[in-house]
């Protein structure tokens, strides 16, 4: 007998379309499973961002393209500044004694993240944590503390703050569409993977065309399945004739 392993593309096909069920309940579960996770075990995650200006001084009035070059590389000088030990105990400070809020050096440093915006001069520090309101005040709190702090390490000229933070009214993550794809995409891979798994394992004849592919000789004959059902209408009407004679 001639086996092998290899499955056209249309067979595939033919596969999935047959147990259509099992992958619709599948990606129904998945979504579910996904969405449910995301929504009432994921701790939600919330970021709210600031940015500010910053220049060095010049010899003159006149900014060169140099010096704009310049002050694009220092902000990278800025975002390790802007996470300092001596920064974060001022914020830290500024936080329990103006707004009754208590975090850490640590704890705030974890939370906070810096870079340049589109390779410009302009920084953006950004705040998550797993609240909304408190997000806001640490980043506004940073704003406060890292001009005089950027001074007086980099002897910048002036600090200008761009956009002060805000409340985010939805969270940041966990990204509940993304992870529903996520979920109906496994689903649909998982079970399209255990159909297919199943199907080229199971060695069964089901028709006369497997038969003769599996052993190379012609099917000299079959035998229909035999139907109670038809079996008990013939029967039905043969004793209906009967009874009309």
């Amino acid at each position: 007998m001639e086996t092998t392993n290899e499955i056209s593309l249309e067979r595939i096909l033919f596969i999935l379309a047959k147990r259509w069920l099992v992958l619709v309940i599948s990606v129904v579960l998945g979504a579910t499973a996904a969405f449910g996770i995301s929504e009432y075990i994921i701790p939600k995650r919330y970021t709210s961002s600031t940015t500010f200006y910053v220049g060095v001084p010049q010899a003159n009035e006149v900014i060169t393209p140099s010096a704009l070059y310049y002050n694009r590389e220092l902000v990278y000088t800025y975002s390790v500044i802007v996470k300092s030990e001596s920064l974060m105990k001022n914020v830290s400070a500024n936080l329990k004694k103006n707004y009754d809020i208590d975090y850490s050096p640590d704890q705030i440093r974890a939370m906070v993240g810096a870079g340049a915006v589109d390779n410009t001069e302009v920084l953006k520090i950004t705040v998550t944590c797993d609240n909304a309101v408190d997000a806001a005040t640490i980043a506004n709190a940073i704003a406060e503390e890292a001009p005089e702090e950027i001074s007086r390490v980099t002897n910048a000229s002036f600090v200008s703050v761009l956009d002060t933070a805000k409340v985010p009214t939805a969270p940041s993550s966990p990204n509940t569409k993304r992870n529903v794809l996520i979920g109906i995409l496994a689903a649909l891979i998982l079970s399209g993977g255990v159909c297919l798994i199943i199907e080229m394992t199971d060695t069964s004849i089901k028709d006369v065309e497997t038969l003769e592919k599996a052993f190379d000789y012609p099917v000299l004959g079959n035998i229909p399945a035999w139907d109670d059902n038809v079996e008990k209408e013939n029967h039905h009407n043969s004793e209906k004739i009967d009874s009309e004679k």
